[in-house]
């Protein structure tokens, strides 16, 4: 997902063990001829425990209402991820010949409304168990915290030689499992980092295939089928490779073909926490036939899969624990000792690893890839949080405006993912693509009021490049993220003018009448000849006699050129000096 909340509360868990282990060692218990004076001890710490609870809730509780926030965004775009996404598919096998159900177009508000109240469901519900969590994770520490201070006297009194063995040895527990706040219905505690990891990826899963659902209810399609995969669960393994109807979130029912249904698939075990696997939609006569039998070879294969996966995981959590008991110890004898178990731990789980890799190499698998929002790749942060309106009333029909649609999802993620480094990176950090008011605008293409109005009708067969219009208003929003740092550059314009000026190439002087990609040099030679150079393209000399403009549509050009080579190419050949002066400027943001 967009944010990983597993680590929010890995770096949270770790916070408060810190300032725990930095109290006992801060105040320590002092030592006299007849031991440690351990009442003493006790009540100044007790005092600090209440110190330290009044500082964690007040602290916490604005960093648990920030994660609760981000984890309902998260939330959100998958649903919305999956909408998109199933429309795609749905649009690509019509495409490829498959016939629509016809009743599309029937569909009421109560529809809609029904949908919208399930996702606020499916968000309260998420939200509800995370304040549980969180106020676990405070009420755990302080009572770990007070035993602490009661255990170090009985560690003492049975063997510990020094303040800081005591301590250590009444802590061990609480260090080795981390925060274990979590109680299971079936008795087992986990701790608050794997719980949170299970319950997001569980919620942000159930809202993407929620919005695959929806968009199939809308489009009349209810079939679907759970792809056979390596790593199979026990629970899951009996439903892969067969097709179901959905009635769980596409609206299909019994009545709509010799299949099971989704729902006793899940009342059986599909689907339980932390689960991995996913279904796509089915398209008789279009998909392909369902393998619906593991043969003996691949069940031989999961379970040893299985194994070596296990082994993994078991190395990776003994490998925490004792960084956790390394860090966090007292004495440096056991910081020592549990220092090079972490690190046999560590080399054993790189072991385990490529034992995993080289079996999965040996049998032609690939590890499967869970639904995630989360990814480090900039171009799944486009994808991710690309958000094209869908209101085109008025302008074409919905199929028409669908099939459009797809078209420019596809074309802009294209364009995108064959940009420059630079220019993803700045767009995966900077550009706000729900800012989008409307893809259908009927007047000019524009960045107007913090919001980008664009026509993917023209966008989408635009001959300089489909996509140009999208990613060049997106400059404009970039260069006001950087609080119009360009267009305020008159820098720039010095630039272009000298460039200008040593102009010697006078190929572009054709070019920019017969080349379409040679538009951004047309536009702005027409802007600094005050439009006696006149190519294809330019706007009007009203326009460019706006202070700052000239700025603004060579900043929010050369941004756009870091996804078209050849535009990028005759942009920094025309204007060599400013080009990369912009770009220098760039870099260092």
């Amino acid at each position: 997902m967009a944010y990983d909340v597993s680590k929010a509360f890995e770096r949270i868990e770790n916070d408060l063990l810190d300032s725990m282990i930095r109290n006992l060692e801060r105040h320590k218990a002092e030592e006299t001829a007849e031991g440690f004076e351990w009442e003493q001890w006790q009540v100044a710490q007790l005092k600090e425990l209440e110190r330290f609870k009044r500082a964690n809730a007040k602290k916490y509780s604005r960093e648990f209402a920030n994660i609760n926030s981000k984890i309902s965004t998260a939330i959100q775009e998958a649903y919305k991820q999956g909408m998109d996404d199933e429309e795609m598919s749905i649009l690509e096998a019509i495409k490829n010949g498959f016939e629509l159900y016809s009743g599309k177009d029937n569909l009421g508000a109560t529809f809609f409304s029904i949908n919208e109240r399930k996702l606020n469901a499916l968000l309260n519900s998420v939200e509800h168990d995370m304040k549980t969590a969180e106020h676990a994770v405070l009420r755990y520490t302080d009572d770990q915290y007070r035993r602490t201070i009661f255990d170090a006297q009985v560690a003492a009194n049975t063997g510990a030689k020094t303040y800081e063995q005591s301590v250590d040895m009444a802590t061990k527990d609480f260090l080795s499992r981390g925060i274990t706040c979590i109680q299971y219905s079936n008795g087992a505690m986990v701790n608050i980092v794997s719980y949170t990891d299970m319950a997001i990826r569980t919620a942000t899963k159930r809202a993407y295939l929620m919005g695959e659902g929806v968009k199939r209810q809308e489009w009349g399609i209810h079939t679907v089928i759970l792809n056979k995969r390596s790593n199979a669960c026990p629970l899951c393994m009996p439903f892969e490779g067969k097709v179901l109807i959905d009635d769980v979130w596409s609206g299909g029912s019994a009545d709509d073909g010799p299949y099971p249904l989704l729902s006793s698939a899940m009342a059986a075990g599909l689907y339980h926490p932390n689960c991995k696997d996913k279904h796509t939609t089915y398209f008789p006569g279009i998909s392909s036939e369902p393998e619906k039998i593991f043969t003996n070879q691949e069940l031989d294969d999961i379970k040893e899969r299985q194994l070596l996966d296990n082994k993994v995981q078991h190395a990776k959590r003994q490998e925490k624990r004792f960084s956790r008991l390394s860090q966090f110890s007292l004495d440096e004898d056991n910081v020592q000792k549990y220092t090079l178990r972490a690190e046999e731990w560590s080399k054993l789980k790189s072991n385990a690893e490529e034992n995993l890799k080289y079996f999965e190499a040996k049998k032609g698998y690939k590890l499967y890839q869970e639904l995630s929002l989360e990814s480090d790749s900039d171009y799944k942060k486009f994808i991710n949080r690309q958000r094209l309106p869908r209101d085109t009333s008025g302008v074409a029909s919905k199929k028409i405006a669908a099939e459009t649609r797809h078209m420019y999802i596809e074309a802009t993620r294209k364009k995108f993912k064959d940009g420059t480094e630079l220019g993803q990176d700045l767009f995966a950090r900077l550009a706000d693509q729900s800012a989008i008011a409307t893809i259908a605008e009927t007047g000019v293409v524009r960045y107007e009021s913090g919001k980008l109005f664009l026509n993917m009708y023209k966008d989408v067969d635009d001959p300089r490049g489909p996509g140009t219009g999208y990613f060049h208003e997106f400059g404009h929003q970039i260069d006001e993220k950087l609080g119009w740092e360009f267009t305020k550059d008159k820098k720039i314009l010095q630039l272009l003018r000298k460039d200008f000026i040593n102009l010697s190439d006078e190929t572009i002087f054709e070019a920019i009448h017969i080349n379409d990609k040679a538009s951004s040099a047309s536009d702005i030679l027409g802007a600094l000849s005050e439009g006696r150079i006149q190519g294809k393209y330019s706007h009007s000399l009203v326009y460019w006699e706006k202070k700052g403009n000239i700025e603004s549509e060579f900043f929010a050009h050369v941004f756009e050129a870091q996804f078209d080579d050849e535009r990028r190419e005759i942009l920094e050949k025309t204007f060599p000096e400013s080009y990369n002066y912009v770009i220098n400027k760039l870099k260092e943001r």
